[in-house]
């Protein structure tokens, strides 16, 4: 009888377990489903097509469960929208190697289709703020 008790405690606790194990994946893969598109988001074809016909072309390149793009996104895409910049998710879109991409969150400026400037990794407001500005292009 002992023994019973023993294996239906352990039964149980197994069953109570893989329970919360699938609620945690399935809230995972929820939160990563709904996740923003970003803003001014484009498509490899549609980013290559503005390159091709503006002067002037700022990109942020960002990646879906990336942290960092996480902890910049509250003052990175106001900005995006106030200097008519573009966002494309590298999740979706395979452009790493087309523009060097070592990693997220990756912000290019282009101009005449050329790269003039970039910023890698998680900076200050500040410094992305002057970047958008074009006050300061560093390659």
């Amino acid at each position: 009888m002992k023994n019973s008790a023993k294996r239906a405690n352990f039964i149980t606790f197994a069953i109570i377990a893989a329970i919360i194990v699938i609620g945690i994946g399935l809230l995972f893969f929820l939160n990563n489903a709904n996740e923003e598109t970003g803003v001014n988001p484009v498509t490899a074809d549609e980013l290559q097509q503005k390159l091709d016909d503006e002067k002037e072309v700022v990109v942020y390149f960002w990646q879906t469960g990336c942290e960092y793009c996480a902890q910049v996104k509250p003052y990175v895409e106001p900005m995006i929208e106030e200097y008519d910049a573009v966002s494309i998710n590298l999740a979706d879109h395979d452009v790493w190697k087309t523009y060097g991409i070592n990693g997220t969150p990756t912000v290019i400026r282009f101009e005449d289709g050329k790269e003039i400037g970039r910023i890698e990794g998680a900076v200050s407001e500040q410094q992305y703020e002057t970047f958008f500005k074009n006050e300061e292009a560093k390659q």
